[in-house]
């Protein structure tokens, strides 16, 4: 176990990015539930789901962009597309509570119950469809489908349909931004630093992250494949010492097995302690001298090898930076100590193969961060086991300068002390 902890450290810290550790020890919380989701929730409202079709001959569009291998379902003429589809496509986050039934998408902003009629957007009460009382959120061989022209109005993209064609077209008006600006490498290099520094001096933060891991793990002939799918959410205040609270949510698939697990944890005193089940551990982290290390001027600003900027409407920024980790390993020797890692940890960064570390951040007026995007796939071979894994990740930060966090009130003698948390 100590050794595929091991791995999964070294796809952790390669990984890193703008934001520095802390994104990446994550709380989340699921949005409040609308009250008004008690109204919707009646017989009244109830749609009567039949004759749900597929059909192959539509074509769906986003900025002009055709969505492949996309089969969309046609319900009283209305079209439908799988809530995953629809949410990488669109980019918008999703989370599904089982007991109550209920969609979520960004965090709150649309809230809908399964099999009814009606859907709260930004609080609100409002019919999904106004000319027929029988559309909504449906289910199809266990895959919940979204209406298309629904989702993407209240997300504020435009919809058309031409029937002679089938062609489904949605503009998200993101195509309307200027094109990117190459930088310099001395360009980007000092952007980095600024909005790094800048960012690093936060007195606190909030951030909620998605992360979608695909890997491949082999030995021999032998090969295990899976995908791990996270939600995050971290807490995170540093105004006179450092606090962090979390919560993740991990669903993993391998070999036709699915598993969900859950943790919270939280940093206090140079410790880091988790919670699983009733399984409670703790580790040392020097959580401080790692942002200090990523924070360094000399730090990751090495590793780019080129970027461009781009202007977006409401006076935003976006930057994107191609990296190059595989050249600076003395980086990695000062992570090891911040970690708390062995010399065969070290050994195993060692030999990571990063095939391409692309993050993009968006930022606002004062070069604060509001969102990260990032694309990573590396390679490990080690005693044997070979690892190939790509890595894509979203996160939106919030509640900038207002994060306050509260660190349990539980005795932390019981939580054992370990050499390394495993996963």
């Amino acid at each position: 176990m100590k050794k595929f902890f091991s791995i999964f450290m070294a796809t952790f810290i390669v990984s890193l990015n703008v934001s520095t550790i802390f994104a990446d020890d994550t709380k989340i919380e699921l949005p409040e539930i609308s009250k008004s989701l008690d109204i919707i929730n009646s017989k009244k409202n109830k749609i009567q789901q039949s004759n749900l079709k597929k059909n192959k001959d539509i074509k769906i569009f986003i900025d002009n962009n055709q969505l492949e291998s996309i089969i969309p379902v046609v319900y009283q003429d209305r079209i439908y597309l799988p809530l995953r589809t629809l949410g990488e496509a669109l980019e918008f986050t999703t989370d599904y509570i089982s007991e109550n039934k209920i969609v979520i998408i960004n965090y709150g902003k649309i809230q809908l119950p399964i099999g009814q009629n009606k859907a709260v957007v930004d609080g609100k009460i409002i019919p999904i469809d106004k000319e027929n009382n029988n559309i909504g959120t449906v289910v199809l061989d266990g895959v919940t489908y979204l209406p298309l022209r629904f989702i993407s109005e209240n997300l504020g993209y435009k919809v058309s349909y031409d029937v002679s064609k089938k062609i489904v077209s949605i503009q998200t008006g993101k195509n309307k931004d200027k094109e990117y600006k190459q930088l310099t490498q001395n360009e980007a290099r000092d952007i980095y630093n600024q909005i790094l520094k800048l960012n690093s001096e936060l007195k606190s933060k909030t951030l909620q992250s998605d992360v979608n891991i695909n890997s491949i793990l082999s030995s021999g002939e032998d090969k295990i494949q899976f995908k791990e799918i996270s939600k995050t959410d971290i807490k995170l205040e540093n105004e006179n010492n450092l606090k962090l609270y979390l919560k993740q949510s991990v669903n993993i698939e391998s070999m036709g097995e699915k598993q969900t697990t859950e943790q919270i944890g939280f940093y206090k005193d140079g410790e880091f302690y988790v919670k699983q089940g009733e399984d409670k551990v703790k580790v040392k982290y020097n959580l401080e001298e790692i942002n200090h290390i990523i924070s360094k001027d000399e730090g990751y600003s090495d590793f780019i090898v080129n970027a461009s900027v781009r202007e977006l409407n409401g006076n935003k920024k976006e930057y994107k930076f191609n990296i190059d980790f595989n050249k600076n390993k003395e980086l990695l020797e000062e992570l090891v100590k911040g970690l708390n890692l062995s010399n065969e940890d070290l050994d195993i960064l060692k030999n990571i193969k990063v095939k391409e570390n692309t993050f993009s951040i968006i930022v606002d007026s004062k070069n604060i961060i509001l969102e990260e995007y990032e694309k990573f796939s590396m390679e490990l071979e080690h005693e044997g086991f070979k690892i190939q894994s790509n890595i894509n990740s979203k996160s939106i930060i919030k509640d900038i300068n207002k994060t306050k966090v509260e660190i349990p009130n539980e005795d932390l003698i019981k939580y054992q002390l370990v050499e390394s948390i495993e996963i």
